[in-house]
């Protein structure tokens, strides 16, 4: 069996059976992934911080494990907006940034956050 000092062995989640997990984990992602409403990605957001509580996950280390991703993020915020044509929601001098930048910047952060936690 493979061990992970991160987890918790007394956890309802971590005594679930590996196949069930494997099983849910994919399914799981493949709903987030396919999902474009910000109201499914944030209630996926949700959720998952659910499963951390039950799985008595470390929230600093969590979040530490989160922060790996945080530069591209970062690096997405600053350029779609500015990149993605759509409707101007204000103007930064001589750029526009649009409201679908912004929706699809959104909506990568909320589904990379998914994918850490």
């Amino acid at each position: 069996m493979i061990s992970e000092p991160f987890t918790p062995k007394d956890s309802l989640i971590y005594r679930l059976d590996p196949r069930l997990k494997v099983i849910l984990a994919t399914i799981y992602s493949f709903v987030v992934a396919l999902s474009s409403k910000i109201e499914t990605l944030l209630g996926a957001i949700i959720f998952s911080l659910v499963l951390i509580v039950l799985s008595r996950l470390d929230i600093r280390e969590v979040f530490k494990r989160v922060a790996a991703v945080n530069g591209l993020i970062l690096f997405l915020w600053l350029m779609l907006p500015f990149t993605i044509e759509g409707a101007p929601l204000f103007h930064l001098g001589p750029f526009s940034v649009t409201r679908e930048g912004v929706l699809i910047s959104l909506q990568i952060t909320v589904k990379s956050k998914h994918q850490c936690l």
